[in-house]
């Protein structure tokens, strides 16, 4: 440690570690989808946080769909009064209104014929979280960090059903 007073103090230190072989050359995992191994659905991401909205937005549109995002409970229960939906990923913990209370609303206030599916997409990943968000009338739940494969077979368990309710 230096300290000089009205400089401040530089502090330095050492870690002993071990340097670790890279794997032999080994090419990244990369996911392959087959635009018929996916339904054709409308999707709306709805997740407050910016930077996994993007993320989700960006997955999407690499395995072919152009999603819309809201950012709330509030602006997705809009947005399906405007448009009809088949599938939303939705976070669980938003501000105004979070996803389990969405979820709610949606299924008692939608008819049976305009039911979305609803996919949880959050961080909470315990056996109660995924419990909790299935309670409230989500159909599946991924966890957070979001894979692109984790999106993909997510929509492969979509229902045949779903696929057809609003394509235009």
């Amino acid at each position: 440690m230096e300290s000089e007073p009205g400089h401040g103090a530089a502090f330095r230190f050492t870690i002993p570690a071990q340097a670790m072989a890279e794997p032999a050359s080994r090419p990244p995992a990369k996911v392959e989808v087959q635009p018929a191994d996916l339904p054709n659905v409308r999707i709306i991401v709805a997740d407050d946080n910016a930077v996994n909205r993007m993320v989700a937005l960006r997955f999407l549109s690499r395995l072919g769909y152009q999603a819309d995002a809201a950012v709330n409970g509030l602006e997705l229960v809009a947005s399906l009064s405007r448009t009809a939906y088949d599938v939303i990923f939705m976070d669980v913990q938003m501000p105004e209104m979070d996803g389990i209370e969405a979820t709610r609303q949606l299924r008692r206030d939608l008819p049976p014929d305009r039911q979305p599916r609803i996919i949880a997409m959050t961080a909470a990943a315990f056996p109660e979280d995924r419990a909790r968000c299935l309670e409230a009338g989500m159909d599946d739940y991924i966890s957070k960090p979001v894979d692109l494969s984790e999106l993909a077979d997510a929509l492969r368990r979509v229902p045949c059903r779903a696929t057809a309710l609003f394509q235009s």
